[in-house]
Order: C-alpha cells, then structure tokens, then sequence
C-alpha cells in the first residue's frame, strides 16, 4: 500500500467546509482511493480471521439456537443452555470489580496536579457508568475481542460535551500493519452504521453531501396478495412471484436514512516541504499548531472521515497524547494472531455433546410414552390403525384372528451407564471455566467449610479467571494512559468546579492561559506536560477473587498487630476516617459511662 500512498500536502483548513468544495481534485481522488484500498485490505483480513468470521455462530449458541442443520419433525431437539449460563458467570466474575489506581506525577511539584487527576477519573467513572462500559467491553471480549473508543463527544452531558467511552466488536475496529500492540499498528479503520441526521450534527457542511446507503436504509414490507388469489396460494409462491402480482412495494425507505460511516486513524510521515510555517488543525482549539518548513505535518497522527465516498474530514489527529483513541481487551490473548481466542468455543463444543446425549435420552422418553407397534399386515384394517393412540392409558387393540402372531408393542432400549456418564464428564468440562466445580466439590465433603475457605479455594481453581483479570487489568491501564491527558485537555476550570467543587482548582488557573491545568508560559508544549503523569493500576486489586485474599491477609496481620487500622482500612478500601471514627468513639464511651457508672474497683 505504500507504493501509492499519496504524498499528500498540508491540508489546514479552519472548518469543515475545504474537504467539501475540493471532493472533486486529483488530490481527493487519491484519498478516496488509498481508504478504499486499506478497508478492502483490512476487511478481507478480518474476513479470513475464524474468530470474527464466528462471532455470530457464538451469538446463537448464547440466544439457544444450537442445533446445526435441519433436523427430522420427530427428532428431539432439546438445548439446555450452559453455555448462557456460564457465560453470565464469567462476566460476573470478570465485571465485580473495584480497581485500586492512582495518578501520580513525575516530578514532586505536580502532586496537588496529579491529585486533582485521580479526583477527577472517580468522578467520571461514576458520572458516566464506568462498570457498565467495561462489562459490554468484557462481553465482546468473550467472542473474541473488546473494543473500547475513548474519545470526546461534543453531544454528551446535555451538549456541554464529555470523554465518553464507547464499547466496539471486533469487526468495528480493523488494523493494518499491526504487530501486537494497538498502538504500534500504522492506521486503525473505525466503522459504524449512522444515521444521516448524526453525520450533519456531526459536520454540518460536508455531511450534507451524504447520500443515504440503501443496503442500509430500505426494509422490506409485507407484500398483499390480490383479491383474486386466496391467501394459501399467494403464501406459497415464489418471492418474484409476489413482488409481480403483490399491491404494495417490497421495499421502503427508512425515516431514518443510515450509511457506513468510516474514520481512518493513521501515521503519516509528510514533511512540511514549503517555505512558509502551515497552521495545522482547526483555529481556535487547543490542538492547532504550527508546522515550520522540514518538520512533520502530523507528529501525533492524522484522521480521515469518510461517508458514501464523501470526504467528511481530514485533520491531524486532535489529542496530546498522539496515540490512536482506542483500547483493545483480549480475555485470552495468544502470540499467534491479532485477535483474541474466544472463551466460549470449548464449552460450545462441550454443549453439543450435552445436547446431542440429552436428544437421544428425550427420543427414548418419547419411544416409552408412545411405543411402536409391531404386527402382520393383514392384524389391522387401515380404519383401526388411524384410531390407535398408543399413548392412551388402557389403549384396547382387537385384531384378525387370521394373523399369523398378535400384534406386540416394541420395547424401548435402555440407556447404557456410560451415556450418563459422557454427560457428566461434559458437564465437569463446562464448569471448569468458573468457580462453580470447585465450590461444589467443597460442599460434598463431610465438613462443609466456611466462607472465606469456600472463596479461597474458588481462587486457587480459577486460574483462567485470574489470567484473563490480568488482562483486564492491563486494558484499563492501556485506557488510563488515553484517559489522562484528554482530562487536561478538555477539562476546563469551570467543568472540573462543577465536579469537585473548589477542590477542583489550581493557582494555575489564573494564569496567562486561564481555565487550563497547563501552566503558561512553559518551555515544554501541553503534550508533553501531559506525559508527566501516569496511570497505574495496583497489580492484583482487580476482580473481588483476587481482592478477598488480599483482604484475609491484612485481616490476619492486624490480628498480629503487625499493621495499624487505618493501613487496614486502606487495604480493604473503605473509605473511612480513622480519627474521627476513634474521636467518636471516645465520646461515646463517656456517654455510657456517664449512664452506667462502674462499680467500684473496676476501671
């Protein structure tokens, strides 16, 4: 692809209006073909990728549909779904938790910065539903692989906008030229079906140029059949047929017109190869800025937006941390592909051997309730046949003396011990991938134990459930990183005020750039003031399964008053003020003293 890559000049526009008036130039033209091209390249690279090829075989299997292929009207078809169930077992496994974070700065001077950070990642998790993000994040992952899109929306909080964190499939967010990690890949391709009535809020000059997709924005009407035809006949036609003779249209148009909306996060290496300094990025945001002859054009990347073959937008990428906004979660990350391998693939193949066993038994059920009927031709005339219900208490038979043997129902096979058996060990192998087998195996000894032993040997069963808390752990740091800098990018004074109070500001915002936690006047650009805190999440403060061990040890430490109560408090994350708890009890110990005075000789 870098051989026709076009070498594409500055493109400086002060709005949205330049893409739309040049749609027409050679220059577009070679945009419009390069974005082509990589979605072809990426799309058929997810096309040829089993796990995002099945994702919707996953799908049916959790909504029961699990039987493959047509099955005889006789057949049992039975589903008991574990696959549903264990499935919600591990996203609550995955998704009860309570991470243990911190932003800290890298030089001391920063701490009431870095203070002010950790306040602010709180609120917003809180304000916005954090957990619930993570826990569609979490279900994707379970497919195959979660995406996460955090990025600013001028929409949100009633139009005043937000960092809004957005959960994707696998098939929403493709790579080109990735190794492993997602920030190494050289252009990500963001794709979603919107409305047209998004895409002109979104950019109201460009967006106007969309023309609805019609795969995307028709649907089909139930076609009438004409008086003269009965209703049985006209079902039974083929579909051209009815379309021909129907009286209303078979297709429609939506109210609401959608298209395929793409953006093209990429690095792009073009140099400012004029004599003169460009302006790149819109005017007026914090995220314009010069570009001097030689130097890159987009040091922290570059965005393309495209529509129907419209260009939309064509700008450097708008956030100090110059990264690709997006996270990506794999449960069960290997080093053989981009992608990760989806949990729920060997309990599937666990459920059709349970459904398969569990058809046969239910096909014996039936051949016991209603038994076939062995007899000569000549026993039963056609009349006595139809009126045979074997399933019938009590079912009376008379039959031609001229037969050469009685008619005799057929007896049922019984089920071997080995068919139960095969169940069970199906089933053992499902349970394996929560901590329901080892509760339950707890629970059949002759002491029953307690709870916090119940908790901790569900904990030493669950090592998948651990490795793929480590991974969890590293997608929010991953997400933390991006989270960070849009907080001081986009934060201002009076939004962090209307957060945390007076708590939410600085001297800094007072200023020569007022509003902005970015002091004036400095040497280093925001981007890399930004750099100077970090996000880190405590390693093993995740899941509740991890936290309860954590929680058993500073317990037994107290005990041994090897630690002090409000360290313990700490660990445990309770957040409770340990003088004040110790000053309240103090004076309530003089309230009952002075009710019940001791007795004398006792202190």
């Amino acid at each position: 692809m870098a051989g026709f890559f076009p070498e594409l000049t500055a493109n400086a526009v002060d709005d949205d209006r330049s893409p739309a008036a040049a749609n027409g130039s050679t220059y577009d033209a070679q945009i419009k073909y390069w974005c082509g091209a990589a979605w072809e390249e990426a799309k058929r690279e997810a096309d040829d990728t089993p796990e995002i090829r099945e994702m919707n075989h996953v799908i049916d299997y959790l909504a029961g549909q699990q039987w493959k292929g047509p099955q005889p009207a006789h057949r049992a078809k039975p589903v008991t779904n574990r696959t549903l169930s264990l499935f919600w077992e591990t996203v609550g496994l995955l998704t009860d938790i309570r991470p243990v974070f911190e932003v800290h700065a890298t030089t001391p001077n920063e701490a009431r910065t870095a203070e002010i950070l950790n306040n602010l990642v709180k609120a917003w998790a809180l304000e916005n539903n954090f957990d619930l993000s993570l826990a569609f994040v979490v279900m994707y992952s379970m497919l195959t692989t979660g995406w996460a899109k955090l990025a600013w929306d001028p929409f949100a909080n009633q139009g005043q906008g937000d960092i809004a964190m957005t959960a994707l499939a696998a098939n929403r967010v493709l790579e080109l030229g990735r190794d492993q990690a997602t920030q190494d890949a050289e252009c990500l391709i963001f794709n979603n079906d919107v409305t047209l009535a998004w895409l002109k809020r979104k950019y109201p000059v460009t967006g106007a140029a969309v023309k609805p997709d019609v795969s995307y924005s028709k649907f089909d009407v139930p076609v009438a059949g004409p008086a003269h035809i009965s209703p049985q006949l006209f079902m039974n036609l083929s579909p051209g047929m009815k379309r021909k003779l129907g009286q209303a249209p078979d297709m429609t148009q939506s109210v609401y017109p959608r298209v395929n909306y793409r953006e093209y996060w990429m690095k792009d290496d073009s140099r400012n190869e004029s004599s003169r300094v460009m302006t790149m990025g819109r005017k007026g945001t914090n995220w314009c800025y010069d570009v001097k002859p030689g130097e890159m054009l987009y040091p922290r990347g570059r965005i393309i937006a495209i529509a129907n073959n419209v260009i939309l937008d064509d700008q450097p990428n708008p956030y100090w941390h110059g990264m690709f906004p997006f996270a990506r979660l794999r449960l069960q990350a290997v080093p053989w592909q981009g992608v990760g391998m989806s949990p729920m693939k060997p309990i599937m193949a666990n459920q059709d051997i349970m459904n398969q066993i569990l058809g046969g038994i239910m096909n014996m059920v039936k051949l016991a309730i209603s038994p076939g009927l062995i007899m000569p031709k000549n026993a039963l005339t056609p009349e006595q046949l139809k009126g045979i219900d074997t399933s019938r208490p009590n079912e009376k038979i008379s039959y031609s003396p001229n037969a050469p043997f009685k008619p005799e129902f057929r007896k049922p096979p019984e089920i071997p011990a080995y068919v139960m058996q095969a169940f069970q060990i199906a089933d053992r192998e499902m349970d394996r991938f929560s901590g329901a087998a080892a509760i339950g195996n707890a629970l059949q000894k002759k002491q029953v134990p307690g709870g916090d032993s119940l908790e901790q040997i569900s904990q030493s069963k669950n090592t998948p459930i651990r490795s793929m808390g480590r991974n969890i752990e590293g997608f929010i740091g991953e997400l933390g990183q991006l989270f960070i800098p849009n907080l001081m990018q986009f934060y201002t004074a009076s939004r962090r005020v209307e957060m945390l109070g007076a708590h939410g500001l600085l001297p800094v915002d007072y200023d020569a750039n007022p509003g902005s936690l970015v002091p004036a006047n400095m040497e280093l650009t925001p981007e890399r003031y930004a750099r100077r805190f970090k996000f880190r999440i405590e390693r093993g403060s995740l899941l509740t399964v991890q936290r309860v061990e954590r929680a058993n040890w500073a317990i037994r430490l107290f005990a041994m008053k090897a630690m002090s109560l409000q360290q313990l408090y700490r660990i445990l994350d309770m957040n409770i003020n340990v003088p004040k708890m110790m000053e309240e009890m103090m004076e309530e110990a003089k309230m009952v003293q002075a009710v019940a005075p001791p007795k004398k000789g006792h202190k």
